[in-house]
């Protein structure tokens, strides 16, 4: 019995120390536990864009950028290091996140070793990459239809509290509808994939290209201009951005125009392509054909501008002016830079 209870006690003992250091542990933990960051967001219709940052940050707002700089920033009065979200213009340049990035001094791929990798924000193709400045500096260009945005941090150290904070304002960003108004939303179930439309254009689901003649036809749908964007012009109404598709190719260039050339590498919107041109003249016509090829789940895909112009020395002198070529382009890569495949 004696020996009993001092086996009870001690058991007692045991679990009195053990709830005491659990307790001690508790306490300890509570005390290291963070308080939770305070948040704010950022919102622009004009940009279509929003992101959530620390509010510690304090928030500038420029006319085509957000800057945001820490209170704390001990290099704060030199200087200091920031998160930008610079926002340019996209609608007639018709950039891709790769083309902004080399073509472009405000990308400052320049300051870098100019290697690029993939990118991604809110399900938006991109590219990143890194560059000395005053401070080193890291990167992120999205490009959309009407916008380019270049999402930047600099920063003294790899491990500066700022470039975890850059990652983290980089999962919050949300974009909003980012084409013109009057734009519309067309999908395509049998060919698998959607996009937006500029307003009068005309559908066309029936469509074949016969650019490489008979047994190579090619079948797709195209998106004819608005005859209102040809008048007064030498542009010819039946010009047309197309999808194409084809089910057993070897995915080039050749396999929808009449070319020798591999196609140059290029991104456009969500999709990385191989671009070629074709063009070819005739009783004062002039046709020119680009076709971006793009793989999609083992199916071929091109994607067709075919402008159709004539000889202005075809008219009276006076009655038609040259066909604006480059805001043409602009709404047929505003296009392309919303198709997704599905």
């Amino acid at each position: 019995m004696k020996k009993t209870l001092i086996f009870i006690g001690l058991i007692l003992a045991i679990a009195s120390v053990w709830f005491s250091l659990a307790r001690f542990v508790m306490q300890q933990d509570a005390v290291l536990t963070p308080l939770a960051i305070e948040t704010s967001r950022y919102s622009s219709e004009e940009f279509s864009l929003a992101f959530t940052y620390p509010s510690l940050y304090e928030l500038r707002k420029e006319p085509a950028a957000v800057v945001l700089v820490s209170d704390t920033d001990p290099n704060r009065s030199e200087g200091p290091t920031a998160i930008t979200v610079q926002v340019f213009p996209n609608g007639d340049a018709g950039y891709s996140a790769e083309g902004f990035a080399t073509s472009t001094s405000e990308s400052n791929l320049h300051l870098g070793n100019g290697i690029m990798s993939k990118a991604s924000v809110a399900g938006e193709a991109g590219v990143s990459y890194s560059w000395s400045g005053l401070y080193e500096g890291r990167s992120v260009v999205i490009a959309r239809p009407q916008h380019v945005y270049l999402f930047s941090v600099t920063s003294l150290a790899p491990e500066d509290q700022i470039i975890r904070d850059f990652d983290a304002l980089i999962a919050t960003v949300a974009f909003s509808a980012d084409h013109p108004q009057g734009w519309g939303s067309y999908s395509n179930a049998g060919l698998g994939f959607d996009a937006k439309i500029p307003q009068g254009f005309a559908v066309n689901e029936a469509y074949f290209n016969y650019t490489l003649g008979p047994g190579r036809e090619i079948p797709g749908v195209s998106f004819t201009i608005p005859a209102s964007l040809a008048e007064g012009t030498n542009l010819s109404d039946d010009t047309r951005i197309s999808v194409e598709m084809l089910s057993r190719a070897a995915c080039r260039p050749s396999d929808f125009i009449s070319t020798t050339s591999k196609g140059t590498p290029i991104t456009v919107g969500q999709n990385s392509y191989v671009y070629a041109v074709s063009s070819g003249a005739g009783a004062g016509n002039r046709y020119e054909e680009s076709i971006y090829v793009t793989k999609q789940r083992e199916i071929c895909y091109g994607v067709r501008f075919f402008i159709h112009s004539t000889a202005l020395e075809n008219y009276d002198p006076g009655t038609r002016t040259a066909f604006d070529r480059d805001a043409l382009i602009g709404t047929f890569k505003g296009i392309m830079q919303t198709i997704r495949f599905i």
